[in-house]
């Protein structure tokens, strides 16, 4: 493993790692430094720098159990690296990539520590769950609720199966485990 590869490393665990708080404060302490308006772009900004470790880590996963022999046989059957990419690297992580991303978006939709301290004038939609759920549970609230769960449910279990699909047609390629 390349020093480069272990801090890539370090820093997608640690996003895992660190509670919603935390790195909702640390995001909001940077945008108050850098003198940014909060807005739904500093939410965007602050669940995709939380997030973006599912997706290095899903993606690193694939990449590491593809090897490099499919990629080596297109080069020595002469495709150029632009080609390589487009049609042996591509196709071999997009299971992994549309998994990890189904499950992100799951994932960030629940996530309501960074959101509130993230947001500025706008609402979203957890948020306006959690002041309506503050007052009192309406039919509303557990209508949407329901929804919001069955959606993250269906989200991930399409992420997961997905992502598994991949493994399953890199397995029956003959690429190494």
């Amino acid at each position: 493993m390349s020093s480069g590869e272990g801090v890539v490393r370090t820093t997608g665990a640690s996003a895992i790692v660190l509670p919603g708080v935390i790195t909702g404060v640390a995001l909001l302490l940077f945008y108050m430094a850098m003198h940014f308006r909060l807005s739904l772009y500093t939410i965007m900004l602050g669940q995709g720098t939380g997030l973006m470790c599912i997706t290095i880590t899903e993606v690193a996963a694939r990449l590491r159990r593809m090897g490099r022999s499919t990629e080596e046989a297109a080069r020595t059957l002469g495709a150029n690296e632009w080609e390589v990419l487009c049609r042996v690297t591509l196709p071999g992580v997009l299971p992994a990539l549309i998994g990890a991303m189904l499950i992100a978006f799951s994932i960030s939709f629940d996530e309501i520590a960074v959101t509130y301290l993230l947001t500025g004038r706008q609402n979203t939609l957890p948020m306006t769950l959690w002041s309506m759920l503050r007052r009192q549970a309406t039919p509303e609230v557990n209508a949407v609720s329901t929804l919001v769960i069955a959606a993250s449910v269906i989200l991930i279990a399409l992420g997961t199966w997905l992502s598994r699909r991949g493994q399953r047609e890199n397995l029956m390629q003959g690429s190494p485990p």
